[in-house]
């Protein structure tokens, strides 16, 4: 069993979510000391990474298996996925299909 440690960066995160999103983060980080790679993770490429997605929000966390230890990443803990910035081929393709 991998214990979790939480960065103060992702408590504040967690603590700034809706009521409800804080819980589903919550029971998540909690089943990781149980299963630090559930099937629904993802590895981040190039990285050491790796990112679970509940709801609209994602955790990110890294991963020790020589002291069994998780952290859940403290500037990007949690983040709302439509946060992200709009690239230029993107809008472009909305452009083409409006």
């Amino acid at each position: 069993m991998y214990s979790v440690r939480i960065l103060r960066r992702a408590i504040k995160d967690i603590a700034s979510l809706p009521k409800e999103y804080a819980h589903l983060v919550s029971q998540h980080i909690d089943r990781l000391g149980e299963s630090p790679r559930p099937a629904h993770a993802k590895k981040l490429r190039g990285m050491m990474d790796y990112s679970l997605r509940v709801g609209v929000y994602r955790i990110l966390y890294d991963i020790d298996d020589e002291a069994q230890i998780q952290s859940i990443e403290s500037s990007t803990g949690v983040k709302p996925i439509g946060d992200r910035p709009t690239t230029r081929s993107s809008r472009h393709r909305l452009r083409r299909r409006g």
